[in-house]
């Protein structure tokens, strides 16, 4: 069996407070983009994981950690064993999520193999203890999360959107970002509009509204060339030079930008000019994607 993994972008991205355990409560809205890993799994009577990055192949990999939270929270499953060779696509460290997207994965189709039967509610309980996104994977769609990620929830829209996403061939630390974080709140209202524009099918609505409050402090922290800040700067000063309905941003806690267009013409516009303009420095890699 082959399934695919996809990436995200987090196109709404609140900060809400830090809790007394650590964790941040957040709301974000998150979109699914066609950047994926590939997971091939089969039965077998042990446990087999493989990836084509070989740095990959340990016990902190969140595949090997799902396989593990079931079997330690589900006894059925304590001596069953399965093999999954991982072919890593996405890159670590760029708010693209594909550690989340793989661990939701391996939890989906375990919970079929394995035969658990286990709710959604239930595979949400076992993926917040991967980590506060791994529950937005399992709606494998368009998606809302609020808390530290129990509260998850699909949004039903059939808005076409594109991207163009920048990868500046650098990881950005979560922990680090998160830290320097100066911006708290709960002041939802561009939340509310985005999703209204999603309701609606409201292109402007949705690419007006987006935001990211994570996005200062990771510039204030990146001085790896190119810059998150200025790889943003020259994607909007082009966006807006060609009055397009388009904006750049920070997906995540970086270090990924992504510009979402309501056009396919314009997006590949954009991404000649940026693979053009960006295409001087060592790693970057520019992506035309969708939704």
């Amino acid at each position: 069996m082959k399934i695919k993994a996809y990436a995200k972008v987090n196109l709404a991205l609140k900060v809400i407070n830090k809790r007394e355990d650590g964790y941040h409560n957040l709301v974000t809205i998150m979109d699914l983009i066609d950047i994926y890993d590939e997971i091939h799994i089969s039965k077998s009577n042990e446990v087999i994981f493989r990836c084509s990055d070989k740095s990959l192949e340990n016990d902190h990999n969140l595949v090997v950690k799902a396989i593990n939270v079931l079997k330690d929270d589900y006894p059925k499953c304590a001596n069953l064993g399965i093999n999954i060779y991982l072919n890593k696509h996405i890159p670590y460290g760029a708010g693209l999520g594909g550690g989340s997207s793989d661990a939701a994965s391996v939890l989906i189709v375990l919970n079929k193999i394995w035969k658990l039967d286990l709710t959604f509610d239930e595979l949400v309980n076992e993926a917040l203890k991967l980590g506060s996104d791994v529950p937005f994977f399992l709606l494998r769609n368009l998606g809302i999360l609020s808390g530290i990620g129990e509260n998850v929830n699909a949004i039903d829209s059939k808005l076409k959107l594109y991207y163009v996403l920048v990868l500046p061939g650098y990881p950005m630390y979560t922990k680090d970002v998160y830290e320097n974080n100066e911006i708290y709140g709960d002041d939802l209202d561009q939340v509310d509009e985005m999703l209204d524009g999603f309701n609606n099918n409201d292109a402007r609505k949705v690419i007006n509204n987006i935001f990211n409050d994570l996005q200062a402090s990771a510039c204030k922290i990146n001085d790896t060339e190119p810059r998150i800040i200025d790889i943003i700067k020259i994607a909007n000063e082009y966006i807006n030079s060609k009055g397009y309905l388009a904006k750049a941003m920070m997906s995540g806690s970086g270090s990924s930008v992504f510009s979402v267009f309501e056009n396919r013409s314009d997006a590949i516009d954009a991404y000649n000019y940026l693979s053009n303009t960006l295409g001087k420095y060592k790693g970057v890699t520019v992506i035309l994607t969708n939704n």
